[in-house]
């Protein structure tokens, strides 16, 4: 999953970006990009995510050689620089730290196309076989809704604040989310038929999250992708059918075991209990205690139970599924020796 060539691309782009920031008083862009720069950038911009990712290196290149001279430069005030510590791709990273550098808004905005690939539809990002039968079938109609809303953040793994949505409804999305009380944010609904950005967002203030989503998508592609959720769902079935076999755990809901699949129905969330009351009551913080793995709690039927979700892009299914395992075997051998002792 690591190339090595992403940790120079993070290396150049803090470089660049430290650069731009220290220069900050110098100013060495135009406040507005020229129209030849602006039209540059328009036209590099992809126009649906590929079939085969750019790589992190080639997309780097197009953040910085096409897309940065088309935005604002950056405010000669003091501004807050964001670090994003993990659980992105580096490609996001890379992008990230670009709308940090430059302090972008929600003014420049991207078309990318992606009715292929949001949330719930992931699933249909997946291979047509009878591996994911099953899952890919979960999203058959999904075309037809009439809007449709999920995170960002867990499936294509870019920054926390991230998320999307969609309506036939456009007209009515402005009437709603436009704000029309500052005088420097009343804008046309409509610019050359295109809807503003500050007129279709919840927050007129947030950061530029479509750039991350934009260039995670075009360094990895859809098979990229793809290959992604393959592994977090045998990930999840690895530790399912675990919890499933164990006699001191009940796999859940238990109408997987009992009329379901689990190399079928489940897909990266795996939900699991302790027989035993006394450590099912205790499990979550014992497991979150060892500070190797990370389980959320959650209430099935009246009683506690514990959640493990597979969403980060660095998932290697034997890997990390041989980790949680090992990690729940200590926690068992320490509360039978501190119970039967």
């Amino acid at each position: 999953m690591h190339d090595p060539n992403d940790l120079s691309c993070l290396r150049r782009t803090w470089q660049e970006a430290t650069d731009d920031v220290l220069s900050k008083p110098l100013r060495r862009r135009n406040i507005i990009p020229s129209a030849v720069d602006l039209d540059r950038a328009s036209s590099s911009l992809v126009q649906s995510i590929p079939d085969n990712g750019f790589g992190v290196e080639k997309t780097t290149n197009h953040l910085w050689q096409d897309v940065v001279p088309g935005l604002n430069s950056q405010s000669l005030s003091s501004s807050y620089f964001g670090f994003v510590t993990g659980g992105v791709t580096p490609a996001a990273r890379v992008a990230e730290c670009v709308v940090s550098t430059f302090d972008q808004n929600v003014q420049y905005f991207f078309a990318l196309t992606l009715s292929r690939i949001a949330f719930g539809l992931f699933a249909r990002a997946l291979e047509k076989t009878p591996e994911f039968e099953h899952v890919r079938g979960g999203t058959e109609g999904l075309e037809l809704a009439d809007s449709i809303a999920g995170d960002a953040h867990k499936m294509l793994n870019v920054p926390y604040d991230c998320g999307f949505f969609f309506s036939r409804h456009s007209k009515l999305t402005q009437q709603v989310l436009r704000n029309p009380n500052a005088a420097y944010l009343n804008v046309d609904a409509v610019m050359d038929d295109i809807a503003s950005p500050l007129n279709t967002g919840l927050e007129n203030s947030r950061r530029f999250r479509a750039l991350p989503v934009y260039a995670t998508l075009v360094s990895y592609g859809r098979d990229g992708y793809s290959k992604m959720l393959q592994r977090q769902i045998r990930f999840a079935r690895r530790l399912a059918w675990y919890f499933s076999l164990h006699h001191q755990f009940d796999l859940l809901p238990q109408s997987i075991e009992k009329y379901g699949n689990i190399d079928q129905d489940i897909y990266t969330i795996v939900l699991f209990r302790a027989k035993d009351t006394n450590l099912n009551n205790i499990l979550v913080k014992s497991i979150n205690e060892t500070s190797q793995i990370y389980v959320s709690g959650t209430i099935w039927q009246d009683h506690p139970a514990s959640r493990i979700a597979a969403a980060n892009w660095q998932i290697e299914p034997e890997l990390q599924a041989n980790l949680v395992i090992e990690v729940i075997e200590a926690l068992l051998r320490d509360w039978e020796k501190e119970n039967n002792g």
